[in-house]
């Protein structure tokens, strides 16, 4: 499945696949912004080579392991921003993930799944408050 032959065929022939591999939130309303963020992030998997061992440890490894990182060591300002509708990592388990760093914020976005939160209005202001009010090229 991490092969580059099987990324191209996806994106060609089974675009609704890949778009689960990568967080689409089912039945996103998808404007031609959407349509332009869709490509940009299907784009952004090639070559999949160098990527793949990533994706396998993402998927495997690093994410069912994350309830036994040490989050209440964390000893700087955290921001989470997290999507309810996110079909790669659960909304329950970000959000005590969060509640683990000491004077972490949660900010919840009800829409966006893992790739449309940054379309979030209340997201944006958050982050930007966040950074203390410093505008960068993506806010």
């Amino acid at each position: 499945m991490f092969s580059q032959p099987a990324f191209w065929a996806a994106r060609r022939v089974a675009r609704p696949v890949l778009r689960r591999v990568a967080g689409f939130p089912p039945g996103f309303a998808r404007d031609d912004r959407a349509r332009g963020d869709e490509i940009e992030i299907m784009d952004s998997f090639f070559p999949v080579g160098p990527r793949r061992r990533g994706i396998i440890f993402d998927a495997y490894d690093s994410n069912p392991d994350i309830a036994r990182y040490p989050f209440e060591e964390l000893a700087v300002p955290t921001l989470v921003v997290h999507a309810r509708d996110d079909p790669l990592a659960s909304y329950d388990d970000t959000r005590a993930m969060a509640e683990r760093i000491p004077g972490a914020r949660f900010v919840t976005v009800p829409r966006g799944g893992h790739v449309f939160m940054h379309r979030d209005e209340n997201a944006r202001v958050e982050v930007q408050r966040f950074l203390g009010g410093r505008q960068g090229p993506h806010l």
